[in-house]
């Protein structure tokens, strides 16, 4: 099993890193949410820490909510997504960004 801290250490770098392409990322905001996205997509929501798991979980449902070919959701989602909509999910990451943050504090403390 991994270590909790060390492996929220490790979802804390992933969303830094994420945080980091919305901020500084070219191009327009669908493609830096697309980007920022695969960077954390692969960590299972039972991996969060609890206090996170639905906020992680509607960054998902909003970026898979329209149809798309099976094995291409996520493609075909960011393709016919609004900026809008890549702004409100970039808002979402941030937001998980600030949260795991505070976990991590009140860990340490």
């Amino acid at each position: 099993m991994k270590d909790p801290l060390n492996y929220i250490y490790y979802i804390q770098g992933k969303f830094k890193d994420a945080v980091e392409i919305l901020i500084t990322g070219e191009k327009d905001a669908r493609s830096r949410v697309q980007t920022a996205y695969y960077i954390f997509w692969h960590i299972q929501l039972n991996e969060y820490p609890e206090s996170v798991r639905k906020k992680v979980e509607s960054i998902t449902k909003i970026l898979t909510r329209l149809p798309g070919r099976e094995g291409y959701i996520l493609d075909d989602n960011f393709r016919k997504m609004k900026n809008k909509t890549a702004s409100k999910a970039a808002k979402m990451i941030y937001d998980v960004y600030l949260d795991i943050e505070k976990h991590i504090k009140e860990l340490e403390s």
